[in-house]
Order: structure tokens, then C-alpha cells, then sequence
């Protein structure tokens, strides 16, 4: 009878850690990514010319947050002949994530693309954040011909 009473408790102990690890009691596997990320590109003017005055830039930033349990991102990128302003919602995992355009937020001035479309890439490698630019993508990274690096940091 003793035995019967321990298995039946280990059985309801199994039961209950189940339902903990499955109810979404447990953190995401986004949440690591809720923050801020910013990355600032100065631009010559001329980029056929290296040694141009460097004065306009373009300041990125992803806020990534979480919204009735589901996360997702404003994308801001403000400065030197844009100024871009989106919702986008991300898919993924704790080492990888895309951002997938959602919809146009106010001030926005250009519209580029559409739902679905995969704006950037965001993966860590060795801590450090890489950026995979795709339908979004930075003067610095198409001249260049980088698409993958790193551009962001987390700033909180």
C-alpha cells in the first residue's frame, strides 16, 4: 500500500511538472531578445569616395517587446533621406530571430514592403549579435556587398 501511495505521488509530481513546462508558466524562447538594439551609420556622401566628409548618418533601432504573450518589434531608422517607422512581428528562437514586416506606424514616409516580408535577421554568435540585412538594409551593408555582420548592440 505504501508503494502504491509513492508512485501515485511521483506520478501526480510528473503530472504537475508537465503542465508547468507546457502552460507557458515558463519564459518564452523569445523573451532573451526583449530590449533595445541600435546601430548608427555614418554614410559619405559620396561613397565612390572614401576620404569624403562623413556627416550624414542614419540611426537604427528595434524595440522588442512582449504583447499578450506574443512578441514583436517597432523598427525605427531616422536620419539622412529616411525616416521609417514599423511593426513587425518575429519568429524564432533563443539564438535566432526574424523579423517579418507587419505594418506601417506613424511618421513613416516611404512604403517599401509588404506583411510577411523578412526585413532583417538577428542570430548570436559567440555573444556577440549578428544581422543578416534582407528586404531592410543598410547604405553601409549593400555598398559594401556585407550583408552579415555585426551592426547592433543591446542597449538594455
Amino acid at each position: 500500500m505504501k508503494k502504491m501511495h509513492i508512485l501515485f505521488f511521483l506520478f501526480f509530481i510528473i503530472i504537475l511538472g508537465c503542465i508547468f513546462l507546457f502552460s507557458g508558466f515558463t519564459k518564452s524562447n523569445l523573451d532573451s531578445w526583449v530590449g533595445e538594439y541600435i546601430y548608427t551609420e555614418i554614410i559619405p556622401i559620396d561613397n565612390d569616395t572614401p576620404s569624403s566628409p562623413m556627416i550624414p548618418c542614419i540611426e537604427y533601432k528595434i524595440s522588442i517587446f512582449k504583447k499578450n504573450n506574443e512578441i514583436y518589434a517597432e523598427i525605427y531608422n531616422k536620419g539622412y533621406q529616411t525616416n521609417t517607422h514599423l511593426s513587425a512581428i518575429i519568429t524564432g528562437n533563443n539564438k535566432r530571430i526574424d523579423l517579418l514586416f507587419e505594418l506601417y506606424l506613424e511618421d513613416n514616409l516611404f512604403n517599401y514592403y509588404q506583411r510577411g516580408d523578412l526585413l532583417i535577421s538577428l542570430f548570436l554568435n559567440n555573444n556577440e549579435i549578428y544581422t543578416t540585412w534582407k528586404k531592410m538594409i543598410s547604405e553601409k551593408a549593400f555598398f559594401n556587398k556585407q550583408l552579415t555582420g555585426i551592426y547592433f548592440i543591446k542597449i538594455n
